[in-house]
């Protein structure tokens, strides 16, 4: 099933909207809560009218909150959405399942997702101009049958589909996969199906399946996902939880599906990896260059980091137009400088932020590239000082995937040298609970964070859990403060082994801060320890 999104509305599908609107307003689920009621049309009306949807907006206009309005103290807003999706859920499972309009909210964003009903399958209405600039290879394609619910109580059946379709829901928020649609993939409920014959029947690469299995308080959810071409399991994973509210539960563990299969170290991308390296050098394409450099550029080491980077300019020679490519040699130059492997690092920023800002001047780019250039710009943008336009491109990028876990803990560093260390300490608590395994990253995060708010103990904690990057120098820095001097001279002599070039200078080139006392006092402590000067 191919998504287009549109630019503007024609009046023909604004008045079915609205008639549809009207539909589940007067129905069972909605017709006896206003409030309700006024949520549901205000979103489906600012979207019409091609209005940003906002929290802070709807905590205002729909629920009566003052300008004071704070969601992290009020939750009204985020309660009220999960019972109206609950509602929509309820609405389209009894009297508008036949109704050729569907109206969804997916979670993490407060616009709704409207599908119109054509011959064959639904279609978003949400619609923007094509993009000039495709990538010449698609990206992964997925989809996701509802899982089998193994329990005697067949009543359950709502949590094998509940599970389903979050799964739906957060893939197509990653813009590194294509996701087919919840009534495409769920025509083969019930059926004994060949996962080779699903692949080539909806066009998928990969098809997702699972079962849900509920005894008492405790849930058992098993996924995997394969290969849609050789019925091959790519990976797959058992996540047991115990609680009383299977709503709460179902999201968490869904949180953790998705975490496991996407993002820059995900089953997803492993699987292409291997199929990128199994190409002859003549026959690679643009995404294949892509690949193969991401293989090497997340193996975070110098050897790994350079030979991305060739990997790409090789690329971009045969592709010189690609944004895709443009945006990842902007990522090389990045991890040289802020991974202490440049002999350069304010020129290696320098072309890191040239390189994504040509790429965000195109007009019209895919999602996946967008979000690639944003995350880059706003590390730039913290070395040059700029923190609310780097706190801004990290929004962006997170908007377009926020179950990525691993650009989460990326980007927590932007928020810890643009004065948000708090935010930063409840991403990571974000991380650690949809993907225990990204530690040694979020962990170096963490112990920044507290750093930078003077928990030394704490910065202990989250550090001694990790060896990334320069995570013994932070060590070091918080032994010293804690009294611990003989401690913070090993973990600098540690570092010196990691790393026998690293100087105090450039250590400092590597990091930014909005209050340079920070690294004024980390440079001090750093000197006691005995990282040196020249």
């Amino acid at each position: 099933m191919t998504v287009i999104q549109r630019v503007r509305w024609s009046d023909t599908d604004q008045k079915a909207v609205h008639d549809q609107l009207d539909r589940i307003l007067h129905s069972v689920p909605f017709q006896h809560s206003r409030r309700r009621q006024r949520f549901l049309e205000y979103i489906v009306t600012a979207t019409l009218t091609g209005r940003s949807v906002k929290g802070y907006d709807i905590a205002l206009e729909v629920f009566g909150r003052p300008e004071t309005f704070d969601p992290a103290v009020d939750p009204v807003v985020r309660v009220e959405a999960g019972r109206l999706r609950e509602k929509l859920r309820e609405y389209y499972g009894a009297d508008g399942q036949n109704d050729l309009i569907r109206i969804d909210l997916p979670k993490g964003t407060y616009t709704p997702q409207i599908e119109f009903r054509y011959e064959d399958g639904w279609r978003s209405a949400r619609r923007k101009a094509p993009s000039t600039q495709e990538v010449s290879s698609t990206i992964p394609s997925v989809a996701v049958l509802p899982f089998d619910v193994l329990s005697a109580d067949q009543n359950l059946d709502y949590l094998g589909d509940g599970v389903a379709e979050d799964i739906i829901t957060a893939l197509s928020r990653f813009p590194d996969s294509a996701v087919v649609a919840r009534t495409s993939s769920f025509a083969y409920k019930g059926k004994a199906v060949d996962i080779r014959q699903v692949g080539n029947e909806l066009g998928v690469d990969y098809v997702v399946e699972g079962s849900v299995r509920k005894d008492g308080d405790r849930l058992r959810i098993v996924s995997q996902l394969i290969d849609a071409k050789n019925g091959e399991h790519v990976w797959a994973e058992r996540f047991d939880r115990s609680g009383t509210d299977p709503w709460a539960l179902q999201d968490e563990v869904t949180g953790m599906i998705v975490s496991a299969m996407t993002g820059e170290q995900g089953a997803l991308k492993q699987a292409q990896h291997r199929q990128s390296w199994g190409k002859g050098a003549t026959t690679l394409e643009e995404y294949d260059y892509y690949l193969r450099g991401h293989d090497q550029l997340m193996k975070y080491t110098h050897e790994g980091i350079e030979r991305s980077g060739r990997i790409w300019r090789e690329g971009l020679a045969k592709f010189p137009s690609s944004p895709l490519l443009k945006v990842k040699l902007g990522w090389h130059h990045l991890v040289r400088a802020v991974n202490f492997v440049s002999d350069d690092p304010p020129a290696d920023v320098r072309k890191a932020g040239e390189l994504a800002r040509q790429v965000l001047a195109n007009e019209h780019l895919s999602p996946q590239v967008a979000r690639l250039a944003n995350w880059v710009v706003s590390h730039v943008l913290v070395r040059e000082r700029d923190f609310d336009g780097a706190l801004g491109a990290a929004d962006r990028a997170v908007a377009l995937a926020p179950y990525d876990t691993f650009m989460l803990s990326s980007l927590m560093m932007v928020l810890v040298q643009a004065g948000r260390p708090d935010q930063a300490l409840q991403w990571a608590d974000q991380a650690a609970a949809r993907d225990p395994a990204l530690g040694w990253f979020y962990n170096h995060r963490r112990g920044w964070a507290h750093l930078a708010l003077g928990r030394f103990g704490e910065a202990v904690d989250a550090l001694t859990q990790t060896e990334f990057n320069d995570s013994h120098v932070l060590l070091a820095i918080a032994y010293v403060r804690l009294g611990r001097s003989a401690d913070a001279r090993a973990e600098v002599g540690k570092m010196m082994k990691v790393n026998p070039a690293i100087r105090l200078p450039a250590w400092r080139l590597g990091y930014s801060f909005r209050d340079p006392a920070i690294l004024d006092r980390c440079s001090l402590d750093l000197g006691k320890a005995g990282l040196p000067e020249t």
